[in-house]
């Protein structure tokens, strides 16, 4: 892949690449880490790319590697030190319907942190729009069983957020 196509590729994922930096790092400080270890792993591998899959797979095969890797580092980090995971707080709102969005956000987020982390990863892509074939070419899984872990995690999502 070339440079120029590269930093192209690049700035048109930049708020997918963004919402799973905040999706896999618990604060501020680990975000700028996750998303500079994101960028130096994506320039170390651009010359892998064999055009086998579209672009913005590859891209976010190789974020969501490197996100794995650095949550289970951070987690391990943090259990040396004694330290538990910061709760990520929620900006105070200025108004009802704002903070019943909070609650909800809250809730949902809470009810995907008890997913297994592929149905988390699944969970991601889905939010993010990927489709079906994507979803199963970045996580190795076929497209039905793709459909039918979805439909399993929504039900669950669902029935956890009907009882909170």
């Amino acid at each position: 892949m070339r440079e120029s196509d590269f930093l192209d590729l690049i700035e048109s994922q930049s708020a997918r690449l963004r919402r799973l930096v905040q999706f896999y790092a618990p604060d501020a400080s680990s975000q700028a880490d996750l998303q500079q270890e994101i960028l130096y792993q994506l320039w170390r591998s651009r010359h892998q790319f064999e055009g086998r899959a579209q672009a913005s797979t590859w891209l976010y095969r190789v974020a969501l590697n490197t996100a794995l890797s650095f949550r289970r580092g951070w987690f391990r980090r943090a259990k040396r030190r004694g330290n538990s995971p910061p709760e990520r707080l929620a900006s105070p709102p200025e108004a009802e319907i704002a903070l019943e969005r909070q609650e909800q956000l809250a809730a949902l987020r809470a009810a995907i942190a008890q997913l297994k982390p592929l149905e988390q990863d699944l969970v991601l892509l889905y939010l993010e729009d990927v489709s079906y074939a994507g979803m199963a070419e970045i996580t190795g899984l076929s497209v039905s069983h793709v459909g039918v872990k979805l439909n399993r995690i929504k039900k669950r999502l669902a029935n956890h957020l009907r009882h909170v």
